[in-house]
């Protein structure tokens, strides 16, 4: 028997709802809850992108992706396909028409009995359900300008399958606390330093790519258009006996200084430091930028004068 049918049957003892919507929210978040984006998709090459993107949809196939636990939009829909037909829901797997790009992006459109027709995208909401977050992208008109099941409604659901409490708001409620105290603040120095240092909730259930982009999300949120200009992430890595191992960072680029945000998994924070003390640091911990840091060279150079 192949991993993802013991799973379905798993499930089954699990889930338990005559409202088929709750049930296909049971499935999307416990699903959710196992998997991660593909790094090596996101920074292989051409032949790595194509083998994961156009890999084949047989169960075999599906059934290796789940067990690794990494996924793409692709493998994730198809996987997430697979389980709710098994569970007599009617959906089928569609490419965003919009989406110019070579390697398409796909989720899954639902058809209930009742009659409703909505899209829900679990790629991207991994990073919202591991960290126990509103489900954005559950429940969308097919034009994604609406709601087909209301944001309230989800949250009724989630209260009911235990997702969130009676006591307990969602995670991203907290970027609201974050925006109130940011007006104590008259420079984008200290704002920035402010909110890298409190952006997370203590949530070790989310891996780089989870993580990148929902604090992407939280700054777009935050701060301004030109504020934004001067924040950009940073893809930093050590080598290990199986690969790469990432780490979420930014630079931040001011008129007279670079400044390296490096998170922080212990304490749920990123670290600030100087240029010259991200030299130091990345020498001392072997690690690597996929990317051009402004100044790191010649800053290097004389750390290096130095020792």
């Amino acid at each position: 028997m192949y991993e993802i049918d013991k799973y379905i049957n798993d499930l089954n003892k699990i889930v338990n709802s005559s409202n088929e919507t709750e049930l296909i929210m049971q499935i999307y978040i416990d699903l959710g809850l196992r998997l991660s984006f593909d790094e090596d998709f996101f920074f292989g090459g051409t032949k790595k992108k194509k083998e994961l993107y156009f890999a084949p949809h047989n169960i075999s196939y599906l059934d290796k992706f789940f067990k690794l636990g990494k996924v793409t939009c692709v493998s994730s829909a198809y996987i997430l396909n697979y389980i709710l037909k098994k569970f007599g829901i009617d959906s089928k797997v569609v490419a965003d028409t919009k989406d110019f790009r070579r390697y398409k992006h796909v989720y899954n459109v639902i058809k209930e009995k009742s009659g409703k027709i909505y899209s829900i995208d679990l790629q991207d909401d991994i990073m919202n359900i591991r960290t126990h977050s509103r489900t954005w992208s559950f429940g969308l008109s097919l034009d994604g300008n609406s709601y087909v099941i209301d944001l309230n409604i989800q949250k009724e659901i989630h209260k009911s399958i235990g997702y969130i409490n009676n006591a307990n708001n969602y995670s991203d409620d907290y970027i609201y606390v974050i925006k109130n105290y940011l007006s104590c603040f008259n420079d984008f120095n200290s704002k920035i330093e402010f909110v890298l240092g409190n952006v997370d909730i203590k949530n070790n259930c989310i891996n780089y790519f989870e993580r990148r982009w929902l604090h992407e999300k939280i700054l777009r949120d935050l701060f301004n258009y030109k504020e934004l200009l001067l924040i950009h992430s940073l893809e930093l890595f050590k080598r290990n006996a199986i690969g790469r191992e990432y780490i979420n960072a930014f630079y931040i680029r001011n008129k007279n200084n670079i400044d390296i945000y490096i998170y922080d998994v212990d304490n749920y924070r990123y670290n600030k430091y100087s240029l010259e003390d991200y030299v130091m640091y990345a020498d001392n911990n072997n690690i690597e930028s996929r990317m051009n840091i402004p100044g790191y060279r010649t800053v290097r150079n004389k750390v290096l004068v130095k020792r």
